[in-house]
């Protein structure tokens, strides 16, 4: 299993066909990436594992500074979205598992007294 993560954690992701960011818009800079990045991933395009590029190549492909892109990976990050390390590359995050199954289950002496 983990010479799959590592063999797909090197594949990088394909920045051909997409949307710019209109730096006309009402919205912020980052939050334009941030949903360029989000429709990728969730439209299965960039799957978990797959390394995104560097922060300077996202700013030069999409004419951001640093700190935008930087910006935009760190609230990705918060969503759970992009797993970023130290001296490392950046890799579209495996879904992680949120919540409990166990928790709206009832046995049938609690479901026969709340009838």
């Amino acid at each position: 299993m983990s010479e799959k993560i590592q063999t797909t954690a090197t594949e990088l992701v394909s920045m051909e066909n997409l949307p710019s960011v209109d730096a006309e818009s009402p919205l912020p800079l980052y939050f334009q990436l941030c949903e360029i990045i989000e429709q990728k991933i969730e439209s299965k395009a960039w799957r978990p594992g797959q390394t995104l590029p560097s922060e300077h190549i996202f700013g030069t492909t999409f004419a951001l500074s640093r700190t935008v892109v930087r910006q935009a990976f760190s609230e990705l990050e918060n969503k759970g979205l992009i797993k970023k390390r130290n001296g490392k590359l950046t890799t579209i995050a495996f879904p992680s598992y949120r919540g409990g199954l166990m928790q709206s289950l009832h046995g049938f002496h609690e479901d026969a007294s709340s009838r």
